[in-house]
């Protein structure tokens, strides 16, 4: 007897994990898009085409998450494929349109991803014409992937029932072979809008520490670039995937597939958050927390140099951390001292960076009082 409509029960890790995992990373993407639009309020830079289109990723991004939802309560992913057409023959093409429809509006997010983040090359490095014409070619690269894309789609099979029932007369094309070229195509595009302005940023007139945080800043995107190679199984062969079994294996393409269009959208604001961060140090919360850790900092750095600052044998100084540098005048002090010549007790200088005044550290039973005040350079 066939199971009812969203019959099947998600209860293993295969079932759960493309489930829930990416509905968490699509909240933190949301947070991150509001963080984005609050970040340009902030600085009065106004909307830009950029900001638009990640809002659109984020909108489209939900839906897309229920069809992969769909996908395990309605098509029965992670079920073997011969469990599925002897015991629930209607669930397959069930699984089939969720699965196209989840690619079909993955695809269009990424694109709209990738745009967007042409869109904020061009309002940061637009001056540069190298750059501004680069990034135009790519926005229309990027249009024309998605259309052929689509078109591809709906031509993967003749007629197109035959691609949602596979048991139903008609040719299909080699899938094998279209998602190698869809899947190379992508990466390699997410690629060349990320490495765009590496070479425009290594030229500016600033430190190489500099160059390394925005470098940082813009190849954020590697992870969902890298997300989006793995998912590949049609490229990349998996142990634990049997090419054969449809239904039973298409988890795991799932799950990454639905992990990098959240990735995607964190990482496209990621650069545009610095505005938040420094509005969040300057409120009354961030400047509790930015004490606190300071404090927290401040103790453990002080721990440390009690530990590595520890007078030499012999010598009996109470604040040793004041004394941290024994060049020849001190050491001549230290054997005056022990001769009990306390004349020479005022040219003992505290080197530490900030101004000293009566420093007072003990030697055996006496005590030596240093009158005198010294600013010393950094």
């Amino acid at each position: 007897m066939e199971l009812p409509k969203r019959a099947f029960k998600l209860t293993t890790t295969h079932q759960l994990a493309p489930v829930i995992l990416p509905y968490i990373l699509l909240l933190i993407a949301s947070i991150t898009v509001f963080l984005r639009f609050w970040a340009r309020k902030i600085r009065k830079a106004g909307y830009g085409a950029d900001d638009w289109l990640v809002l659109l990723a984020i909108v489209l991004s939900w839906p897309y998450q229920v069809s992969n939802t769909l996908a395990f309560t309605e098509g029965g992913a992670t079920i073997p494929i011969t469990v599925i057409m002897t015991q629930y023959p209607t669930a397959l093409p069930s699984l089939i349109k969720a699965v196209t429809a989840s690619n079909i509006i993955c695809t269009t997010t990424i694109t709209i991803l990738q745009i967007s983040v042409l869109f904020f090359y061009l309002r940061i490095f637009g001056v540069n014409r190298w750059l501004r014409y680069s990034a135009i070619s790519l926005i229309i690269i990027c249009f024309l992937y998605w259309a052929s894309y689509f078109i591809a789609q709906l031509l993967t099979c003749r007629p197109l029932h035959k691609f949602f029932y596979p048991m139903s007369p008609g040719t299909c094309m080699n899938q094998y072979a279209f998602c190698a070229a869809e899947g190379l195509i992508h990466v390699i595009l997410d690629f060349a809008v990320l490495l765009l302005p590496i070479p425009l940023i290594w030229r500016l007139q600033t430190g190489h520490g500099s160059k390394i945080v925005l470098s940082g800043l813009f190849l954020t995107g590697t992870f969902a670039s890298i997300t989006s190679l793995i998912k590949l199984t049609c490229l990349i062969p998996y142990s634990f995937i049997d090419s054969a079994d449809l239904s039973g294996s298409i988890w795991y393409s799932i799950l990454m597939q639905a992990i990098e269009t959240p990735l995607g959208i964190i990482c496209t604001c990621v650069p545009t958050l610095p505005p938040v961060w420094g509005a969040f140090k300057e409120s009354k919360p961030g400047m509790y927390a930015m004490n606190f850790l300071s404090s927290v900092w401040s103790r453990s750095t002080l721990g440390s140099s009690k530990d590595s600052s520890r007078s030499p044998p012999g010598a009996k100084f109470s604040n040793s951390k004041d004394f941290q540098r024994l060049d020849g005048s001190y050491a001549a002090n230290v054997d005056a001292l022990r001769r009990g010549d306390r004349s020479c007790q005022e040219d003992v200088i505290p080197l530490n960076d900030f101004e000293a005044n009566q420093r007072t550290a003990g030697y055996g039973n006496g005590t030596i009082q240093v009158e005198k005040s010294w600013n010393v350079d950094r």
